[in-house]
C-alpha cells in the first residue's frame, strides 16, 4: 500500500511571544479572534501516544506549528518532521491565527505523501484504526451522504460550509454525479443515511454534505486541483489573519472529492464527541468505553472550573495511554 502521512497542527495560546505577534493584528479584523480558538488543555502528548499505540501504519507526522515546540517533544524521531508556518505558507499569508489559511495551504508541506490524513489537536485516536478505514485502492475512504447546512446562530460553521458547498456547485451537478457511481450515494453501508440521498433527489443541486468533527483522508492532488480552479476563492481566504464568515474552510477540499466521486464509501463508526464543559463521566466514557476509535473533544465557553476538568481529561488518557511513547523525551 503506498505511504499514509498524518498531518496536526497545534498552537499554544499561551505563548507570550505568539500573543504579542496576535495583538498586533487582532484590532484590525472582524474576523473570529476569540481565546477559545486557541487554548491548550496540555493533551497533545496524548495525541501522539494514541498515534503511536493505534496507527503504527502512519509513515511520517507532520506537525504544523507557528513555532513553539513542547519542551518534551523528541524532535529526533524519524517519523516527525515538524513544520513551522513559514516552513510552507506563502510569505503574502503571514503571520496567519486562522486555521482556515493553516489548513488550505497543507499541500505545500515539504515532503508530504499523497495520501495524508489531516486530525486536528482536538481529534484522538483511542482505539486501533487500521490504514484501510482512510484509504482503499489510492482513494479516500468517505460517507457520501447529502445534509443541508441550516445555521444555528450567526457566524457558525454552517455559513462557511454553504460557501465550500456554492463552490462544489459551480463545477458539479448533483444528478450527473450520482449516476455515474450509484453505489457511492446509495450504499448499504450508510444505512438509514441513505434517506438524507433520497430526500437530496428533490435538489438539482447539492444542498451540502453531512461531516463530524472527525479526521479527513484527502489527496494532495486535491489541494492542488482546487487551487488551480478557485484560486481566488482560496487566496482571499488565505489572506485573512483571522476566521472570517466570508471563507472556504478544508470541507471544500473533501466535499470536492465526494462531488467528484474520488472516494471509497464506508460508515463512519466508532467515534465520539464531547464537550470540555460535559460531565466527567461523560468524557471519561468517550475515551475509555472501548467502543470507539476516534474521539473529539470540543472546546466550550461555558467550564466553570477549568483545572477540574483539566484534571478529569488527563486522568482518563493517563488510563487509556499510562506509558510514553516514542514522540517524547
Amino acid at each position: 500500500m503506498a505511504d499514509i502521512d498524518i498531518v496536526v497542527p497545534w498552537v499554544d495560546g499561551s505563548d507570550p511571544a505568539w500573543q504579542t505577534e496576535k495583538a498586533l493584528y487582532s484590532g484590525e479584523t472582524a474576523g473570529d479572534s476569540r481565546n477559545i480558538r486557541y487554548r491548550d488543555w496540555d493533551t497533545l502528548r496524548y495525541w501522539f501516544r494514541g498515534v503511536e499505540r493505534f496507527a503504527p501504519w502512519a509513515r511520517k507526522v507532520h506537525f504544523v506549528t507557528w513555532g513553539h515546540i513542547p519542551p518534551w517533544l523528541n524532535t529526533d524521531n524519524e517519523r516527525l518532521h515538524i513544520v513551522r508556518h513559514s516552513d510552507y505558507i506563502p510569505q503574502e499569508y503571514l503571520p496567519t491565527f486562522s486555521s482556515h489559511t493553516i489548513e488550505l495551504n497543507l499541500h505545500r508541506i515539504e515532503g508530504l505523501a499523497e495520501q495524508f490524513v489531516y486530525f486536528n489537536d482536538d481529534t484522538f485516536l483511542v482505539g486501533p484504526i487500521p490504514e484501510t478505514w482512510w484509504f482503499r485502492d489510492g482513494l479516500p475512504c468517505d460517507q457520501g451522504i447529502i445534509g443541508p447546512y441550516v445555521a444555528d446562530f450567526r457566524g457558525s460553521i454552517a455559513g462557511i460550509a454553504c460557501n465550500d458547498t456554492e463552490i462544489i456547485n459551480s463545477h458539479f451537478k448533483r444528478g450527473e454525479v450520482m449516476r455515474q457511481k450509484p453505489l457511492n450515494w446509495f450504499n448499504p453501508k450508510y444505512g438509514k443515511l441513505n434517506l438524507f440521498n433520497l430526500a437530496g433527489l428533490m435538489w438539482q443541486s447539492f444542498t451540502g454534505f453531512m461531516y463530524e468533527h472527525f479526521p479527513n483522508a484527502y489527496l494532495r492532488s486535491t489541494y492542488e486541483t482546487l487551487w488551480a480552479l478557485e484560486y481566488d476563492v482560496l487566496h482571499a481566504t488565505s489572506l485573512r489573519k483571522f476566521r472570517d464568515k466570508r471563507d472556504v474552510n478544508q470541507y471544500v477540499m473533501r466535499d470536492w472529492q465526494l462531488a467528484s466521486n474520488q472516494f471509497v464509501p464506508r460508515r463512519q463508526r466508532g467515534y465520539a464527541s464531547a464537550f470540555t464543559g460535559d460531565s466527567d463521566e461523560t468524557i471519561r466514557q468517550c475515551v475509555l468505553s472501548g467502543k470507539n476509535r476516534v474521539f473529539c473533544l470540543n472546546d466550550c465557553t461555558w467550564v466553570t472550573d477549568i483545572d477540574a476538568k483539566s484534571r478529569t481529561i488527563h486522568s482518563a488518557f493517563r488510563e487509556l495511554l499510562p506509558d510514553k511513547c516514542s514522540f517524547e523525551l
